[in-house]
């Protein structure tokens, strides 16, 4: 037996409506909007700096501050930025970014060549996957990929290689957000 809405909508009694008919009423997307699970949050690692000697991105996290190619350790400049990890690779997202435990320098770990890492040989892969934005129109946070060590390193000067001379911009610019951003896309 149904009851007619009008008598429903009067009493304020929803019994006797079939559960096809509440679902269907709209009645359900108010209350299921309610439950709506938010968008996860990006997981991100911070304390990655700059090096005012080398330009590399290191980890600064560390009281050991890593291996400098402009010699001894890495020296934290003002530019920190923080880093996603396990996140998915998409059209603009980049994975196999990694620290480096011998220099503690970020640098591409996608090839069977490991770069050259200034505490020797090539770099060595350890924690996090990082995963990085780039070809982002407008932003000042530009960092390039070095082909000749691997490292990721801040343009606008060239710093020093491991590999010789100046850092070799090659590939994608990317997008590093600071340290004490909210991305809002």
């Amino acid at each position: 037996m149904k009851i007619r809405p009008e008598v429903v909508a009067d009493s304020g009694d929803w019994r006797g409506f079939s559960r096809r008919e509440v679902l269907t009423s709209g009645v359900a997307w108010v209350v299921f909007a309610g439950f709506a699970i938010p968008a996860a949050a990006e997981t991100v690692q911070k304390s990655w700096v700059t090096c005012g000697k080398c330009r590399t991105i290191f980890y600064d996290g560390f009281p050991n501050k890593g291996r400098c190619a402009a010699g001894g350790a890495h020296a934290a400049s003002a530019r920190r930025v923080q880093l996603p990890y396990d996140a998915p690779e998409g059209p603009r997202m980049q994975a196999r970014w990694r620290f480096c435990n011998k220099c503690n320098a970020l640098f591409f770990n996608g090839y069977a060549n490991k770069g050259v890492c200034p505490a020797g040989g090539g770099h060595q892969a350890q924690g996090f996957n990082f995963v990085l934005r780039h070809s982002i129109a407008g932003t000042g946070n530009v960092f390039r990929y070095c082909a000749k060590c691997h490292a990721m390193f801040q343009t606008g000067s060239d710093g020093h290689c491991p590999a010789a001379n100046a850092h070799e911009a090659a590939g994608f610019q990317f997008d590093l957000l600071n340290e004490n951003s909210q991305r809002i896309d």
